[in-house]
């Protein structure tokens, strides 16, 4: 696992945390499951990908597949938008 990888997995640990907060998220992601939506932080070349679980969110540096779905903008103006 490389620095990327294990900076994913401590985000994706504080998400799954947050989302345990509000029981009817989890029934939601469920009906996502399957689906891979591209993140996309413009001006840093970096993209990474979000697969919905029954469990939670999975993020993960890497899909050889198609996305369901890109989100792409500035960080900042991403993390006011989700804010």
């Amino acid at each position: 696992m490389n620095i990327y990888d294990g900076l994913l997995k401590a985000i994706e640990v504080a998400i799954d945390r947050y989302l345990d907060l509000d029981p009817t998220i989890k029934p939601q992601l469920a009906e996502l499951a399957g689906k891979i939506v591209a993140v996309e932080l413009k001006g840093t070349g970096i993209t990474f990908y979000l697969r919905p679980t029954a469990s939670g969110i999975q993020l993960l540096s890497n899909y050889d597949g198609a996305p369901d779905a890109t989100l792409s903008g500035a960080p900042f103006s991403m993390l006011r938008a989700w804010g």
